[in-house]
Parts: C-alpha cells; sequence; structure tokens
C-alpha cells in the first residue's frame, strides 16, 4: 500500500511541475521533484514512464517532464549508474523531440530549446542546488555520486 501512495505522490508530482509554465512552478514542488530525480531515480523513471505512455497526457509535459530529466541527469550528485539510467530513459523517448529547434531571441538553456520548449526551468534548478551536496544526500540516506572521502593523504612513503 505504501508504494501506491508513493508512486500516486509521485505522478502528482510529475504533473504539478510540468503543467504549469516554469515560472509558476511551486518550488518546494520542484525541489521534491530534484530530489527524486537525484536520489530516488528508479522510482521516478517508472513514474515518468506511465506519465509518458498516458496518450491523455499534454505533448508539451511529456516534453518538459523529459527535458527536465535530461537536464537533471548532468548533475555530478548522481550516481554514474543513476546517470546511466535517466539517460538511457531519455533517450528511449528522444522521438518526442523536434527534428530541428527553433532559435530563441532570449537567452535559455539550450537543452530546453532541444526538446522544442520555449521555457526553461534554470531558475528552478538554481533553487535546488543545496540538495546536491554530499551533506544533504547523507542526511537523507541516499547514495550520491560526489567521490567517497576517504582517509587523509599524509605522503608518506
Amino acid at each position: 500500500m505504501k508504494g501506491q501512495s508513493q508512486q500516486s505522490d509521485l505522478d502528482s508530482l510529475l504533473d504539478s511541475v510540468t503543467r504549469p509554465r516554469f515560472v509558476a512552478v511551486d518550488e518546494l514542488h520542484f525541489r521534491l521533484f530534484a530530489e527524486a530525480a537525484w536520489y530516488k531515480t528508479a522510482s521516478l523513471s517508472a513514474s515518468a514512464a506511465e506519465f509518458l505512455a498516458d496518450e491523455l497526457r499534454e505533448r508539451n509535459q511529456k516534453t518538459k517532464l523529459l527535458y527536465l530529466l535530461d537536464r537533471m541527469r548532468r548533475f555530478s550528485c548522481m550516481t554514474v549508474e543513476n546517470s546511466a539510467l535517466l539517460g538511457s530513459f531519455v533517450t528511449g523517448w528522444s522521438h518526442l523531440k523536434p527534428d530541428a529547434a527553433e532559435s530563441q531571441t532570449r537567452r535559455m538553456d539550450k537543452l530546453a530549446v532541444a526538446w522544442g520548449l520555449d521555457e526553461d526551468a534554470m531558475h528552478l534548478i538554481g533553487n535546488a542546488l543545496d540538495l546536491q551536496t554530499r551533506h544533504y544526500a547523507r542526511a537523507i540516506g541516499a547514495e550520491s555520486g560526489h567521490a567517497k572521502l576517504g582517509p587523509k593523504n599524509t605522503g608518506g612513503a
């Protein structure tokens, strides 16, 4: 039952970060999304697969989600395995990318342009950067992509 509740929460979360324009996305919802992308990748991927397979879902919502996943997988706080998982996932849906993205007159994230969006989420990502630290990952009991700190090298032979 708990698994179904978490899945439902993730489904709602995906809707809340893709339905409105990015400037109107609730900051807390985006932080929860970022945490899920960086530290609960397998669960988020399962919800994202259902979200993208939903034929009633608007194409713009789908491309916004794929852009966000594509952007989030590039942060060093992710393990190599989780980054690769999201990379493969996004590649599997790359047919939703437009053939040639229109150029934008204002500065915008090139990845958002590549996904055919007219807006990016960089302001939201900036508000979630504190979630990337190894200290945060340790606090929530999650594995991160940051190198494990071993004993200090004392320079002996």
